[in-house]
């Protein structure tokens, strides 16, 4: 019997699919991973209810919420499961989370040096960033920290960070773009007693 070559192997075994490469819940997870790394108190038994909450209040905020799974959340959207998550958290645990969008000037008139600056500016000392990630791929993800030629990530997708020489804030296929109006700055602002 002839022996089967590599191809007609690796036919057989077709690469499974991993989690969030058929879903478009990045949105969730990046609100998630956003309240867990300024809440470490959270634990994973809580992190998991929140993002149950998140999905479950999905019917709420979309008409059609079944089609998040596969077209994903708009700013609209993110920001109002944004506000629920930050409610549930304050509640439930106590610390008060700020959010708001980077300044109108910026957000109007985008370049990447001055969205860059700001980032470099605001995150850091209790301040992170939810930012809608459009070109190359459409993503929600979670901005930690900004050097000079990187952005540092917590991301659902896998990605650890980004090159400044890889964004734009223009429209292109070619590049992240870092859409300036879709930042949501969030802030731990303290802890009840």
């Amino acid at each position: 019997m002839a022996r089967q070559s590599s191809k007609a192997r690796a036919r057989d075994r077709p690469v499974p699919f991993q989690q969030g490469s058929l879903d478009a819940l990045c949105g969730i997870y990046a609100i998630v991973n956003a309240i867990s790394f300024l809440c470490p108190e959270l634990d994973g038994d809580d992190c998991r209810a929140l993002f149950a909450r998140l999905v479950r209040k999905l019917r709420t905020i979309r008409r059609k919420a079944l089609k998040t799974l596969w077209r994903g959340l708009n700013l609209g959207h993110v920001r109002r499961l944004l506000r629920h998550a930050v409610r549930w958290v304050t509640r439930r645990f106590g610390p008060e989370l700020g959010v708001q969008r980077i300044r109108h000037k910026l957000r109007d008139a985008p370049r990447l040096s001055s969205l860059w600056r700001e980032l470099r500016h605001e995150l850091g000392d209790g301040t992170i960033a939810i930012i809608g990630i459009g070109g190359l791929e459409a993503h929600w993800s979670v901005a930690i920290r900004t050097g000079r030629t990187w952005l540092k990530l917590i991301d659902s997708d896998g990605l650890t960070a980004l090159k400044r020489s890889a964004c734009a804030v223009v429209p292109c296929t070619r590049r992240y773009v870092l859409d300036s109006h879709e930042v949501l700055l969030i802030r731990r602002l303290k802890t009840k007693a």
